[in-house]
């Protein structure tokens, strides 16, 4: 799996319900942050807040389908 992800275009992620920063999560960073931080050296487009994941609305993400960001 080495290299694999230099071959990912671009970064699609849904909202993270419940993983606010506070007391009980112990940390002072959301995981759009996390994310973001982790993934600035790949060079390629993040988007986030999309209407996907395990909160509503949610709609249906085709996996494993070609997609363009526009």
């Amino acid at each position: 799996m080495a290299g694999l992800l230099e071959q990912v275009k671009g970064f699609a992620l849904g909202r993270f319900s419940q993983c606010s920063p506070g007391a009980m999560n112990h940390t002072e960073f959301t995981v759009e942050e996390v994310l973001r931080d982790r993934l600035a050296n790949l060079n390629i487009p993040i988007v986030s807040e999309l209407p996907f994941g395990h909160d509503s609305p949610n709609v249906a993400l085709p996996v494993g389908m070609e997609a363009n960001f526009v």
